[in-house]
């Protein structure tokens, strides 16, 4: 196992930003940027591209807007209506999703310079938010450590405690391809998911948990993507394609289980997502390559792409019957995802 640390440019501040390269005994790499805790790459050791979507340069990544490979917080995903209460006081976030907050906020985790250390078989990033920062309170001192074993899993563990009550959700953004194809539609993906979380046109959810049965979330027993880009259901037709969160099953607190599997043809090779969070937004990116406004994906194409976010449910503040993701002084938060290379 060896991890190097490289330069990878400087932000216009005049930081700079560093570069991890993580490389097991059997030759499996990975790469972590300082900037935004971001996964860059991970590649197999059959010398096959990285099955990641990245980017080569740091200019990249700063002007990019769909958060490749980065650590999405101090909330992934969505908080309805910009504000939220905790303890019977009323906090207003940044809006930069309409009238609602998402991803964090206008400058998220992603958008971040992490320090960094080497840490046995990887890499601990750590990053301190502000009391206040994006509207969220509290001081959050947060760290991510990326490891890569030799049995080709690379392991993502977040930890983080509070001065004072706050909500915090977590996830990595990083988009997979698994075959190098221009989309992923003939990728076929499995979720161990008896439910998801239906949502209205502006992505936000009612506060519903629905069966996938009868429905073309229904992933199960396993489907190829493009099979149901087709359907007319009205929670993936208007998006033209999956931006879903399923309810995993769970396990025992703090035990890993089986979220996700995605496998393309002519791949030897498949990933396996096991988390120990309870829930996974499954996205199709069909919206990278959108120049509509502000930064944009400009080297990737729509459904070049999938995401396997795992993290709480999105606008948990606000629903009661969802896992609460309010953390206190005293706790201390604690997640993992393992993304597993195994045979096809």
């Amino acid at each position: 196992m060896s991890v190097e640390r490289t330069p990878f440019g400087l932000l216009d501040d005049g930081r700079a930003v560093d570069r991890f390269v993580l490389r097991n005994a059997r030759g499996t790499g990975a790469e972590v940027l300082t900037f935004g805790a971001t996964l860059k790459s991970f590649s197999p050791a059959d010398g096959t591209r990285s099955i990641l979507l990245g980017y080569d340069t740091l200019a990249d990544y700063v002007f990019d807007g769909a958060h490749h490979g980065g650590l999405m917080g101090r909330y992934a995903n969505r908080i309805g209506g910009g504000s939220i209460v905790i303890d019977g006081c009323r906090y207003d976030l940044s809006r930069n999703k309409g009238d609602h907050t998402i991803h964090g906020g206008f400058e998220g985790f992603d958008r971040k310079l992490w320090a960094a250390e080497v840490l046995g078989k990887g890499v601990r990033l750590a990053y301190v938010s502000a009391d206040g920062e994006e509207g969220f309170p509290g001081r959050l001192d947060l760290t991510v450590d990326y490891a890569l074993g030799d049995d080709d899993v690379l392991s993502m563990t977040l930890a983080a405690t509070t001065d004072a009550p706050t909500v915090l959700n977590l996830t990595n953004h990083a988009y997979f391809n698994l075959s190098g194809a221009p989309t992923i539609e003939d990728h076929v993906v499995t979720v161990a998911a008896d439910f998801f979380i239906p949502a209205g046109g502006d992505g936000m959810p009612s506060g519903e948990i629905r069966a996938v049965d009868g429905t073309p979330f229904d992933l199960r027993a396993g489907a190829r993507v493009g099979d149901r880009l087709g359907s007319d259901d009205p929670q993936i037709a208007p998006a033209q394609g999956f931006d879903r969160h399923y309810v995993l099953r769970r396990g025992g607190p703090g035990e890993l289980v089986f979220a996700a599997r995605a496998a393309a043809p002519g791949s030897p090779l498949a990933l396996e997502v096991w988390t120990t969070e309870p829930g996974m937004q499954f996205y199709t990116g069909q919206f990278l390559g959108d120049r509509s406004g502000g930064r944009i994906a400009h080297e990737h194409a729509r459904m070049s792409g999938l995401c396997l976010e795992t993290q709480h449910f999105p606008d948990s503040p606000r629903h009661p019957g969802f896992p609460s993701t309010v953390l206190r002084p005293g706790e201390r938060f604690v997640s993992r995802t393992d993304y597993r290379l195994v045979a096809a």
